[in-house]
This record gives structure tokens, sequence and C-alpha cells, in this order.
């Protein structure tokens, strides 16, 4: 088992099982992909840390970032979510069981939020981190809204909004780039 530290997003890129991962297909967010974490580095002045444990063509990446003798997750207030990536298959407990133990020697004190756990990932997290000896505490600061789609497309929702958002919609959409 392997775990290294990137301060610097350029060296991520060397690694193309890590790089798999962070592609917009794997990348279930774009607050998973490693174009968002450049933004937040350049825009935000944020000193990344990313921590990648790996066995094999494994990996689990933990975006973190350095405040003080702090870490944090690798996040903004724009970030909805901040989530454990690992290779399809792979067994995560082990990876993330992994990267908990090495932080112990990074910092004495890890804030991350906000985690989602749709698919059990705070609970892995929690889990790691627990058994590698840290001190947990979790709370519930949010809650994901999820609207069920029901086989309607978008152009259905959309058709059944008020007049007004639609017209809103229409106008402030020539304004915005995706």
């Amino acid at each position: 088992m392997n775990v290294a530290y990137h301060d610097d997003l350029k060296e991520v890129q060397g690694d193309a099982a890590v790089m798999a991962l962070l592609s917009p297909g794997p990348a279930s967010s774009p607050f998973d992909r490693l174009e968002w974490w450049r933004l937040l580095v350049e825009e935000a002045d944020i000193l990344p840390l990313v921590a990648v444990a790996g066995i094999g063509t494994a990996r689990a990446i933990l975006p973190l970032a350095r405040s003080g003798r702090r870490i944090d997750g690798l996040v903004n207030w724009y970030s909805f979510r901040l989530a454990p990536l690992v290779t399809d298959g792979a067994d995560a407990a082990q990876l993330l069981g992994a990267l908990a133990a090495d932080l112990a020697g990074q910092s004495p004190h890890i804030t991350l939020f906000p985690l989602p756990d749709e698919h059990g990932e705070t609970t892995m997290l929690q889990t790691a981190f627990r058994q590698a000896g840290w001190a947990v505490f979790r709370e519930q600061c949010d809650e994901n809204h999820v609207l069920p789609v029901n086989g309607r497309s978008f152009a259905d929702y959309l058709a059944a909004r008020p007049g007004p958002l639609r017209t809103t919609l229409k106008r402030k959409a020539g304004k915005v780039g995706v």
C-alpha cells in the first residue's frame, strides 16, 4: 500500500489510474474533477493537498487543502460536495483506511464537509478514520433534495414550471457560458 500527497495539481496528472478517476466519465460530480480543483487553487488561493492511496492499479483519492496546521476538504462556498474517489471494484475500506492512518502524520485536525452519504461515502470515511484512531464527530449540516424524474425529460419538467420562471431562465441563459 502506498500513500502519496500532492500539493501541486500537475503531479496528479502523472498517475494514469488517478486521472482515470478524475475524468468526466467516472467523476460523478463536477466537484470531483481536476478542472474544479484547479479553479479553487487559482481563483480562491487554496493550497491543495491531494491524498492518494494506491495498491496495484486501485486508487482512493481524497481532495484536501492545508489551512495552517489543519487540513480541510478541497472546497469553497460554491462546492456542493466533497467525496472520496475510489477505483471501481477496489477495496474502498482498505484504501480509505490507509489514507486515514497516514493522515495522522500530516495534521492533528481534519475537517471534511460537505460530505454526501448517498452511496455511503461519509459512513466509509467515518469508519476509516475511527479505525485509524481519530476522534470523529459527524453532524448533518444540509440535506439533498431529490426530484423524482418519473420518466420526464427536462423539457417536460420545464414546461410545467410557472411562466415567469421560464421567462427568467430564458433571459438569464444568454448570460451564462456552460
